[in-house]
């Protein structure tokens, strides 16, 4: 399970600088950018509370 959420977390986070890199370098229209940021932005507050600071 936490590894699940780890794979999670890390692909929105992912997402989340990819989508502003191709924003920056115009390849991104503003709405899909701003869908794109909130999705992730939601799945890695889902996610990472879960095992960040978890012990084994």
């Amino acid at each position: 399970m936490k590894i699940s959420l780890q794979i999670t977390s890390f692909l929105a986070l992912t997402a989340f600088f990819l989508a502003s890199g191709a924003y920056l370098f115009g390849s991104l229209e503003k709405d899909l950018l701003k869908q794109i940021l909130m999705t992730s932005t939601i799945a890695w507050f889902l996610t990472a509370p879960f095992w960040i600071n978890q012990k084994n």
